[in-house]
């Protein structure tokens, strides 16, 4: 599982299920450019949606005491499923790496290396979307 696919899902896991709802209901104001994907694309990004909506049932997210067996998602379960492919598509565009220098020996900027450390989504940094925008990096 990718970095953003982890995020997508803690973005939903790490709050309420009311909290997670509330979030469906109200504005998206990031950028998906899903009217510009493949249906290739479309397809691999709802089947991880619904993988995730399927971890999320089993580990009791949406019920109190036990997983729910049914296949087929209750209507909280498809908007967070529809979160979830949201969190998917907008992710792409919209978040930014973080990194760190690491240096070998203390301020000898030759032989230092930059280091992953995370990835984050700031609002404000996303309005400078880098798909938008090519001079402006990840």
């Amino acid at each position: 599982m990718s970095v953003l696919c982890h995020m997508a899902l803690r973005m939903v896991s790490q709050t309420t299920l009311k909290e997670s709802l509330s979030q469906y209901e109200e504005s998206r104001p990031f950028c998906t450019n899903a009217h510009l994907r493949p249906p290739e694309d479309f397809l691999q990004r709802t089947l991880m949606a619904a993988f995730l909506l399927r971890c999320l049932q089993k580990t009791n997210y949406f019920i109190d005491g036990e997983g729910n067996d049914d296949d087929v998602p209750n209507e909280e379960e498809q908007k967070i499923g529809e979160l979830l492919l949201y969190n998917l598509e907008m992710l792409q565009f919209n978040a930014h790496e973080i990194y760190e220098t690491r240096y070998e020996q203390e301020n000898e900027l030759e032989n230092a290396k930059i280091g992953y450390i995370a990835v984050a989504l700031y609002p404000t940094v996303a309005l400078f979307n880098h798909e938008c925008y090519p001079a402006v990096t990840r």
